[in-house]
């Protein structure tokens, strides 16, 4: 194991141990409908990923729905966490900042006295990222449940490999504390590894209500622009998270695979490609792929390939995922965004995350890749892309067919412990 592996090994350990020890206060939360907590995947960006940004609205919006005289929380790192908070009109509590201990974040909490705790799921929760985050998050929901808090953890998915101290929580979790995995293979993933009592749901992203807006309405004029010529118009989104760490420095050569396929979509006359961003974290933005793919092909065709220079909301996103015919996918929740917006959505794969979505919307998994598998043979890629594309019809009347029992599903999300 590498220094990293193991620091981070050492630092769950002794969270495990603080939580084994720590004296559950029973007399501090539950007593009234009054003040919602809400732990999000990135306490310290909050919403810079978009993903994070549609559970984070998802969430607030049902809340507020069944108690609307609530105040929301989110808890945060402090600093400038709290104003990106404030801004997604939600009250910051910072209990998550750098060297706090899990006693410090836990009796943070029980300051607002929370009858609602919600832990936000997404692809953190297995320890594939960063165990100790995970812990520690899984950990104070327990913890406030045995408070009093009323305790969801929102849909999550499980890659191959689930780090066995997230499982040694998750094995002693206190029982009232809804547990939801997003998708079948996740399901099935974690009930081969915990003990822990859970159940299979669509991600909660599913219930963000698209929003028009003046960006959105001059995106869907191009669109039809493109549309009166005869094209169809894709989607496109790509990022360095499609390369594991030790392969990152393989970016350069997927921009230039990825440029041979969308060159070669582009040349056939009847395609035009709007590229999207959704997610903007440091070294992990799309910028850092869509733009230079951008630069290198817009002088050639500078009327079927566009760039927005907006960054649009998640329910913007949404919303124009509804005008395009297709989407090309390299983020889990532009996908849930395409998918629910009952647009054909074809995935490039990373942590083993989206064959799970397909199949929970009865969609065909063999609409999947990987940055491995493009990088390898961009004409095979650019091939598979051209038949996914003539079949879009098919695919359309399938997606919307699914996605009644879908968003059902989503619901579950906020229902009770079994």
């Amino acid at each position: 194991m590498g220094f990293r592996t193991r620091y981070l090994n050492w630092k769950s350990r002794r969270l495990i141990t603080e939580w084994e020890g720590l004296t559950v206060d029973t007399a501090n939360c539950g007593d009234a409908d009054r003040t919602v907590l809400i732990i999000p995947s990135d306490p310290v960006l909050i919403s810079s990923s978009t993903g994070d940004q549609a559970m984070i609205g998802a969430i607030k919006a049902e809340w507020f729905r069944r108690m609307p005289q609530a105040t929301i929380y989110i808890a945060t790192a402090g600093g400038t966490s709290d104003d990106a908070a404030e801004k997604l009109d939600l009250a910051p509590l910072a209990i998550l900042e750098g060297g706090s201990s899990l006693t410090e974040s836990y009796a943070g909490a029980l300051a607002i006295r929370p009858d609602v705790v919600i832990l936000m799921g997404a692809d953190g929760i297995d320890g594939s990222y960063d165990p100790s985050f995970s812990v520690r998050n899984v950990a104070l929901v327990d913890l406030l449940s045995r408070s009093g808090a009323e305790a969801y953890i929102t849909g999550f998915s499980v890659s191959r490999d689930i780090h066995p101290m997230v499982t040694t929580i998750f094995d002693k979790l206190d029982e009232s504390v809804a547990v939801n995995l997003r998708d079948p293979v996740s399901y099935a993933r974690f009930a081969d590894a915990s003990e822990c009592s859970a159940r299979e749901v669509a991600d909660v992203a599913f219930l963000l209500k698209p929003r028009e807006s003046r960006s959105v309405t001059e995106l869907e004029q191009w669109i039809e622009e493109q549309r009166s010529q005869g094209r169809t118009v894709i989607g496109l989104n790509f990022h360095p998270l499609l390369l594991e760490l030790d392969r990152r420095t393989a970016l350069q050569d997927l921009i230039q695979a990825m440029g041979e396929v969308v060159e070669g979509l582009l040349q056939t006359g009847d395609i035009a490609i709007l590229l999207i961003d959704h997610d903007e974290r440091g070294s992990s933005s799309d910028a850092l792929c869509l733009r230079p793919l951008y630069e290198q092909l817009t002088s050639r065709f500078p009327n079927r390939l566009l760039y927005p220079d907006a960054r649009l909301t998640a329910s913007e996103i949404k919303a124009l995922s509804s005008h395009l015919d297709g989407v090309i996918s390299g983020r889990m929740h532009l996908m849930i965004a395409s998918i629910g917006a009952a647009t054909p959505t074809f995935g490039i794969d990373y942590k083993d995350k989206m064959e799970g979505l397909l199949q929970l919307c009865n969609l065909d998994c063999d609409n999947l890749t990987d940055a491995r598998s493009v990088l390898a043979d961009p004409g095979v890629f650019q091939e598979r892309i051209v038949t996914w594309i003539s079949d879009l019809d098919r695919q359309r009347r399938q997606v919307t067919a699914a996605l009644p029992s879908v968003r059902e599903s989503a619901m579950q999300n906020f229902a009770p412990a079994n």
